[in-house]
């Protein structure tokens, strides 16, 4: 019989779930990362793409690589609509002034490119979404006036009605980096450092990794999701004193009914 949860700290879970988060990093994760750190640390000037699934993990790596540079590094992340409104910003983050509306945009366009081109700054431009195609579009008509930037755009793999990202960027593209979803032994791993850090038994979700992984398709924000409800079923049926619920892969099997649409949660 399962093993069934009785000494758990249910308060802290949500912090210990958040801070591992923050710090598991799986192998393709790693490797995602440190070409990204490459580019970032790299002289080469021109537009690179950040792509995948949605829920892999992209914003979580580019806000852990923001705050853990201190220079050299420029994060937008909420995607200006157009051409003008993205170089503005990018002109008030660099120098703290802003365009008057009497600047024409080539005006714009000569002062953006020649301030970075002094000094080797990286920008992101984080959650693009559909609503972004239009400035996407823009700025590939007009990327190979930007010798001196250094521009990275983040997006979900599949966007803009499947149309691969990549043919977006017919003009100036220098590199694609892609984080690819989580594999049934990296979520094994997970559960491994979950364990040490809850220090209560985790081999029931070990042993279950293959149905986390059909629940997930290995997106790490499905698989906090699908943590979190596992530990709000576990919290309800301890409080209530339910047996029938204090089995991990009894809450399994409920939140795999879930996600199927099998019941209602």
């Amino acid at each position: 019989m399962a093993k069934r949860i009785n000494t758990v700290n249910f308060d802290n879970i949500l912090q210990v779930l958040n801070q591992s988060a923050q710090t598991f990093q799986a192998k393709s994760y790693i490797k995602t990362r440190e070409k990204f750190l490459e580019v970032i640390y790299s002289n080469d000037r021109g537009v690179y793409l950040f792509d995948g699934e949605a829920g892999s993990g992209k914003s979580t790596m580019i806000k852990s690589i923001y705050d853990s540079i201190t220079s050299d590094i420029y994060l937008i992340q909420t995607p200006p609509i157009n051409i003008r409104e993205l170089l503005d910003e990018m002109y008030f983050l660099l120098r703290g002034k802003r365009f008057s509306q009497t600047v024409k945009l080539d005006e714009i366009k000569i002062r953006v490119n020649d301030a970075f081109k002094k000094i080797n700054h990286t920008v992101i431009i984080d959650n693009l979404r559909d609503d972004n195609l239009e400035l996407i579009k823009q700025f590939n008509k007009i990327s190979e006036e930007f010798d001196g930037l250094k521009i990275l755009f983040s997006m979900d793999t599949v966007l803009f009605n499947n149309e691969d990202p990549i043919l977006l960027f017919t003009k100036g593209f220098k590199d694609r980096i892609t984080l690819k979803p989580l594999i049934e032994d990296d979520i094994v791993d997970y559960f491994n450092v979950l364990k040490e850090d809850f220090s209560i038994e985790f081999s029931e979700l070990i042993k279950h990794s293959y149905v986390v992984y059909d629940i997930t398709g290995g997106r790490f924000y499905k698989l906090y999701r699908l943590l979190l409800g596992i530990f709000d079923i576990l919290k309800l049926a301890h409080s209530e004193n339910i047996e029938k619920y204090q089995e991990i892969s009894e809450c399994i099997i409920i939140m795999s009914a879930i996600d199927k649409e099998l019941i209602h949660g």
